[in-house]
């Protein structure tokens, strides 16, 4: 019960309780679970689109530029790049930014 972002400031106090050094959420968590478990917990965050490409199944995206400035430590950019046609071209390319 509760709110998201309750669930999820609650979930990273365990993990961090646990011992853990950090945890997968979504970019769009990174901010709350700094917050509640300080700026050395990490958050490793797939979801990450180039702008422009299809969210395929993830369903709360954001661009490389934004996860970054949400304070996600490592992003997972996975298919965006793997099956781009040309994926060296993709990892090497100018990321850009979402509105």
């Amino acid at each position: 019960t509760g709110t998201v972002e309750e669930t999820v400031r609650h979930y990273a106090r365990l993990a961090k309780e646990a011992g853990l050094d950090g945890v997968v959420s979504s970019p769009l968590e990174s901010p709350l679970i700094h917050e509640a478990c300080g700026p050395s917990f990490l958050t490793v965050t797939p979801g990450v689109r180039f702008p422009g490409q299809d969210s395929q199944d993830q369903a709360r995206v954001t661009s490389p530029d934004r996860a970054r400035a949400l304070g996600s430590d490592f992003i997972v950019m996975g298919r965006a790049i793997t099956r781009a046609e040309d994926p060296r071209q993709a990892y090497e390319g100018p990321i850009g930014t979402s509105p």
